[in-house]
């Protein structure tokens, strides 16, 4: 079996296989997070694939049982421990999505055992600072970040966040597809949690955290797959709402300017 090791945020992640195509499908998106294949690893995910002919991705069943996570879909299932961070896939075909989108349930996990987050949000770096940006589905969290030139982008998508000795730090993750920008690996520490809104003109309002706190709950990816998580996950949740400074960013896609009120709203 051939190995690809990557950084996966605030974590090392394994992807080990005998079907080159299928690393070789990997290797392209995850290119600028690649590690030497020997690097340790915090979680390692063993996928046997077929030689069959791909179908459709569909997101899984997602359900547990005892210490594992199972993975129930029709072209493709699996596991991940909980404890050991081992996971295994098994498809008729290679199918990439399906390998990322376990990917993405152990990084939801792995932050959740460093008591962090993974959010559905963006994340850029400015002035020595993460920022981060949440919100649903078409909120804006692209555009903001295509409009944020010069910023490099931790991902616009989803966000790994860490405590760090009385505040937080964000991590960036290496998923992302075509629509959206390209992650560059970095982390820092957090100036500001931004809950977007579209709108006609650039307004920043501070947002109280109990606000905030509502807003992230629900920026959760595995919120509805394990809802035995979300007593600690609101601890959680609470905590980085205590410990960082929150606002709604009202913004136009016109221009980024919107940074200067987060500039004057930081300083």
């Amino acid at each position: 079996m051939k190995r690809l090791a990557l950084n996966g945020g605030a974590a090392v992640l394994a992807v080990q296989s005998s079907a080159p195509d299928l690393l070789a499908c990997l290797e392209k998106p995850f290119q600028a997070f690649l590690l030497p294949p020997e690097t340790p690893a915090q979680a390692e995910l063993t996928v046997e694939c077929g030689s069959a002919a791909p179908q459709p991705f569909t997101q899984p069943l997602i359900r547990r049982a005892g210490d594992r996570l199972l993975f129930e879909a029709p072209s493709y299932h699996g596991w991940l421990a909980l404890e050991s961070g081992q996971a295994w896939l098994s498809m008729p075909a290679v199918q990439p999505a399906a390998v990322d989108f376990l990917l993405r349930v152990v990084c939801a996990v792995l932050a959740n055992q460093q008591d962090g987050l993974l959010l559905h949000a963006a994340g850029l770096l400015h002035r020595g600072q993460a920022w981060v940006f949440y919100g649903h589905s078409g909120s804006g969290k692209t555009t903001l970040a295509r409009l944020s030139a010069g910023r490099a982008i931790l991902n616009d998508d989803l966000v790994w966040l860490t405590p760090a000795a009385g505040t937080w730090a964000a991590h960036a993750t290496p998923f992302w597809n075509p629509s959206q920008n390209a992650p560059q690996p970095g982390s820092a520490l957090l100036g500001g949690l931004f809950a977007l809104v579209k709108d006609s003109q650039h307004r920043l309002e501070p947002l109280p955290a109990s606000r905030a706190a509502a807003g992230l709950m629900a920026a959760l990816p595995l919120m509805a797959a394990l809802p035995a998580w979300s007593s600690r996950l609101l601890a959680q949740v609470n905590r980085l709402c205590a410990q960082t400074p929150a606002w709604t960013l009202h913004f136009t896609k016109e221009d980024d300017s919107f940074w200067n009120l987060i500039d004057a709203a930081a300083s």
